[in-house]
């Protein structure tokens, strides 16, 4: 975006001899004679200069992604680019581009990363207030679920700027990771998946949503939630909420969650992580430490997605809590992540168990699917299920796989339930957190 050049200065209004300005550097469009007149000026530009800037990067950040749009269009004969063909100096995969909004991916350059980029378009907004959708924060909580707690040592921390990833957790087809990093002694937590899709400009996947609270208490069950950060960074000192939504693909995305002042985490010791509110299995060959920061960390899958438009209403529904807080300061955190900190880890998970995800050996990533999770590890395996016959096994995975599918069979239920070897097995897993929102929503629809 270019402004038309400034003749007199943006204080005085006068013309500096030999008619030379200095522009100002956050806003590009005041300018003055010398320091003195933009020192003067600064107290009456301070706020207009805040909303010029941020205007301006909107406007170039569109004008990007227009040109890698029609740089695209012009090279790929199918409307899918490989990011390879998209020029060195931008580098980005276009998803979607409408009159909306534009949703690109950037593939990996100096970290394994790929990077989702959300820029809305000016028929954004009317859109939005047009269609109205609900925001997602109510229904935290009540969708099919994974429920993990990544545990791993503080003084991983020490470095200045080191970083902590967690092994895999395989949940809903996808292999997720927490990886946590040490900014200006705060903590930042984000989501990530491994990269089993080479194509980072496919759409398909499935839209999930990532909760977590900070572990603590002296049996490891109390959960709370995330602290502020603290320091020069936007929302220093505010409570954000601890719930985030985004379309997983499998092409290594990585989605911030939080950044958290690191002295104000709780933390768990080995002998809480050893009592009956944890599972070992999943660190087996793993040592766990005497002190420990412990994440609770929730994975819901919301739905599939299939095609662009799919892709795209998924991606407007992540951002919309954003500006749903906004406008509704009091509703910055969902209802259940508050009544989680009330009732403790114990209770959130059914008083089941919850499996521990250790830190990944030697930052060396497993074979695909290994770890904690739904269809992952060894330590997702309920009680029993191990023993069963292939026959019972048959007919229990015939069951969850109709649940999966919100198709419910009461009277093979029933029978499952009435089953010597079966119902044992079965009852655990519908009262795990994992499936019993989804199993309470099916009965109610089945009773309607």
């Amino acid at each position: 975006m270019s402004e038309e050049p400034k003749k007199r200065c943006s204080y005085c209004n006068k013309i500096p001899y030999g008619g030379k300005l200095k522009g100002c550097s956050a806003c590009k469009v005041a300018a003055y004679c010398d320091a003195e007149c933009q020192k003067a000026h600064w107290p009456s530009h301070k706020k207009e200069c805040k909303k010029l800037k941020a205007k301006r990067l909107k406007d170039e950040a569109l004008e990007k992604g227009e040109a890698m749009a029609k740089k695209q269009e012009a090279t790929s004969s199918n409307g899918r680019t490989p990011a390879a063909s998209v020029g060195e100096e931008d580098k980005a995969c276009i998803i979607v581009n409408n009159e909306r909004l534009i949703l690109a991916r950037t593939p990996p350059m100096d970290d394994k990363w790929v990077y989702c980029q959300f820029m809305p378009k000016d028929a954004y907004g009317p859109y939005i207030n047009a269609t109205k959708p609900a925001c997602w924060c109510n229904n935290v909580g009540q969708a099919q679920s994974l429920l993990v707690a990544f545990v791993f040592n503080p003084t991983l921390l020490a470095a200045k700027e080191a970083y902590v990833q967690s092994q895999y957790m395989t949940a809903f087809g996808i292999n997720f990771q927490i990886v946590v990093t040490k900014v200006l002694n705060n903590l930042s937590v984000d989501l990530a998946e491994e990269a089993t899709n080479k194509d980072i400009s496919d759409h398909k996947g499935i839209s999930a949503r990532c909760t977590y609270w900070f572990c603590g208490g002296s049996k490891g069950d109390t959960l709370s939630l995330p602290p502020p950060s603290k320091g020069k960074f936007r929302h220093a000192g505010e409570q954000k909420c601890n719930s985030h939504m985004a379309v997983w693909s499998g092409v290594g995305m990585k989605c911030a969650m939080g950044l958290h002042e690191m002295k104000s985490l709780p933390t768990v010791t080995k002998e809480a992580l050893e009592g009956d509110v944890f599972v070992q299995e999943a660190t087996a060959g793993a040592e766990i430490p005497k002190i420990t920061y412990t994440i609770c960390v929730m994975i819901e899958k919301v739905n599939d997605v299939k095609t662009k438009d799919e892709y795209e209403q998924s991606s407007i529904q992540s951002k919309l809590h954003m500006y749903h807080a906004d406008s509704v300061k009091s509703e910055e955190i969902p209802d259940f992540c508050k009544n989680a900190c009330r009732i403790g880890l114990k209770k959130l998970n059914m008083n089941q168990p919850v499996s521990i995800v250790n830190v990944m050996p030697n930052e060396q990533a497993p074979a695909s699917g290994a770890g904690a999770g739904a269809g992952g590890g060894k330590s997702a395996m309920p009680p029993g299920m191990e023993n069963l016959s292939p026959e019972s096994l048959t007919k229990l995975q015939g069951i969850m796989e109709g649940i999966q599918n919100e198709r419910l069979d009461m009277a093979g239920m029933e029978e499952a339930l009435g089953d010597a070897e079966v119902g044992p097995v079965l009852k655990t897993i519908l009262a795990s957190p994992q499936v019993a929102p989804l199993f309470a929503r099916l009965v109610q629809k089945v009773a309607k």
